[in-house]
């Protein structure tokens, strides 16, 4: 867990403005706010996501955090999630695909893969801004999709491997960096870490951009179906059931729920992907 130890200190995106899909290709681009960076904490220091050392803990950083998923009730549509407290606000955005599970988000645009489609080879994106659609043709079987500031993940169903790339034009090209074996469906980074889990399980993989090395992360208390997950600072936040949702966070190093809100029958959600709130 090397990689959560140094990331504890939060870094500061910079802003860009994109004004088109070739832009995006060309660069990943990362939008948020900074920590102090005195955010570091001692992984076992702390006591319900809070450092007992008075520091910052994992629900700290959360809080500087924004969320979006894929809510399928009604028309399918992207949707401002706080993971803290479960309220949602719609982005009057339809979802580059119903009930997606995996989200990547970088700059003003959104990207989705079918969820254990043998034969799909493509990713499907939405702009935040203007809602246009487009679909981008991957060189491998796509069915879950994660990016950061570190480069974009892709898994296929056609084999264990997840796919790393320095960036969305080397995805598109077949530009390979990389790859880590791991048995998921679903997918989420935050800069160097990948974070990964099977539809339904009591456990996550998780590896890193820069170190092969792939670790089993015990959740407590958890032993449903992942509808979506995205890894943060110090911990990861589980969309969590298929009928009665459930919003959970976990410490990323010791497997503990730090918080948990119920969202109940209808919320309907699926796919998640957090970044730090923009300036």
């Amino acid at each position: 867990m090397r990689w959560w130890l140094s990331a504890l200190a939060l870094v500061s995106f910079g802003c860009t403005a994109e004004t088109g899909f070739l832009e995006l290709v060309a660069s990943d681009a990362g939008v948020g706010s900074s920590l102090d960076a005195g955010a570091a904490i001692d992984a076992g220091a702390r006591d319900g996501g809070v450092a007992r050392d008075g520091g910052v803990g994992p629900l700290d950083i959360l809080a500087e955090f924004e969320c979006l998923a894929v809510q399928a009730r009604g028309p399918s549509e992207l949707v401002r999630l706080d993971p803290l407290n479960g309220a949602i606000e719609p982005t009057g955005v339809a979802a580059p695909l119903a009930r997606a599970t995996s989200l990547a988000w970088q700059g003003d645009r959104v990207a989705a893969c079918p969820d254990l489609s043998p034969e799909n080879e493509a990713a499907f994106f939405v702009d935040l801004r203007t809602g246009e659609q487009t679909v981008v043709t991957m060189p491998t079987t796509c069915n879950a999709v994660a990016a950061s500031s570190r480069g974009w993940a892709i898994h296929g169903v056609r084999g264990r491997d997840v796919a790393l790339f320095e960036n969305l034009a080397a995805a598109t090209a077949g530009r390979v960096n990389g790859a880590r074996s791991m048995w998921i469906s679903r997918l989420g980074a935050y800069e160097d870490t990948i974070v990964g889990a099977w539809h339904a399980t009591d456990e996550l993989e998780i590896t890193s951009f820069d170190d092969p090395t792939t670790t089993t992360l015990a959740l407590e208390g958890h032993d449903d179906w992942v509808m979506g997950l995205a890894p943060f600072p110090g911990g990861v936040v589980l969309i969590s059931g298929s009928i009665d949702q459930t919003i959970l966070v976990f410490d990323i190093v010791t497997g503990r729920e730090l918080n948990r809100v119920p969202m109940g029958r209808g919320a309907d959600l699926s796919g998640l992907a957090c970044r730090p709130r923009s300036n």
